[in-house]
């Protein structure tokens, strides 16, 4: 549980030993801080990351993102997500049949649902 190594090396901070130990106590803390509610999913660091480097406050990183995940990621991050998730997808749908008929048929046809590649 949260391995940061392998992630956001292409950050001079984050990369270093340093930016992982940040980030790690940045998202262990937010999980503690709700852990009655929220859970630690793959994506949380990337959503953390952002409040990291460009605040380079651990303090201020936390308290924005802490704000951020209720606000712009409801339900998000809760043990069972398959509702929220699912939601998303459809919606996700929506705007790319809309910006994109032609790719989104294609991809209706040959079975390539959102599911497959819009989580990540």
């Amino acid at each position: 549980m949260y391995h940061v190594p392998r992630c956001h090396q292409y950050h001079q901070l984050l990369s270093s030993p340093v930016g992982h130990e940040k980030l790690r106590r940045l998202l262990k803390c937010f999980v503690a801080a709700n852990k009655q509610k929220l859970v630690y999913w793959q994506g949380l660091d990337s959503l953390c990351a952002p409040f990291l480097t460009l605040l380079n406050d651990e303090a201020l990183a936390f308290s924005c993102f802490h704000s951020f995940i209720p606000k712009f990621m409801k339900d998000f991050f809760i043990s069972d997500n398959t509702p929220v998730m699912q939601e998303y997808l459809a919606v996700f749908r929506h705007f790319l049949s809309f910006h994109d008929p032609e790719l989104s048929r294609h991809l209706n046809k040959i079975g390539y649902h959102p599911e497959l590649y819009a989580v990540s």
